[in-house]
């Protein structure tokens, strides 16, 4: 069986290209181990909710012609986030401030792909988020003016032997 690596929900700060998003980036499951997330806890692949991408308007005109407008949205519901968890995003991720710069690939139910974006990103907003073991559940990440992002080089892993 053949698993794609680069498949999965990653982020990096910034607007950079797919290839430095794979490069530079994380996959939400690979998030650093923080002191607090115990008896099973681990960072998860965002809920369901996060496969939705859609415009950030539909226009329709008086003939009923419609065309997207804004650029694309979608959430990341994060879910089981220990104290120390929440704290690593918005220090690391967000630098302390709600609102910032992302790229980010996430799964669009749409066309059964995964889909880098350029967008920005707004902190979850903790009093929204159900409160769960000590700790907070559908914390939402909220990513709007999203673009596609340019490929960029790809990676190839490069051996050299010293003979």
């Amino acid at each position: 069986m053949m698993v794609d690596i680069l498949a999965g929900y990653w982020i990096v700060r910034g607007h950079v290209s797919r290839g430095q998003l794979y490069a530079d980036g994380l996959k939400i499951e690979d998030l650093p181990v923080q002191s607090d997330m115990t008896r099973g806890r681990s960072w998860v692949r965002p809920g369901n909710e996060a496969d939705v991408v859609v415009p950030a308007a539909l226009v329709t005109t008086m003939d009923k012609r419609q065309w997207a407008d804004g650029g694309d949205e979608f959430s990341w519901p994060l879910r089981a986030l220990s104290p120390k968890m929440t704290d690593h995003l918005f220090v690391d991720y967000w630098q302390e401030v709600y609102n910032d710069k992302f790229t980010v690939q996430t799964f669009n139910r749409a066309t059964g792909a995964w889909e880098a974006y350029t967008c920005e990103g707004n902190f979850p907003d903790l009093e929204q988020a159900e409160l769960a073991g000590s700790g907070y559940d559908k914390a939402t990440i909220d990513f709007y003016n999203c673009d596609v992002a340019l490929d960029g080089p790809d990676i190839t892993l490069v051996v050299e032997y010293d003979t």
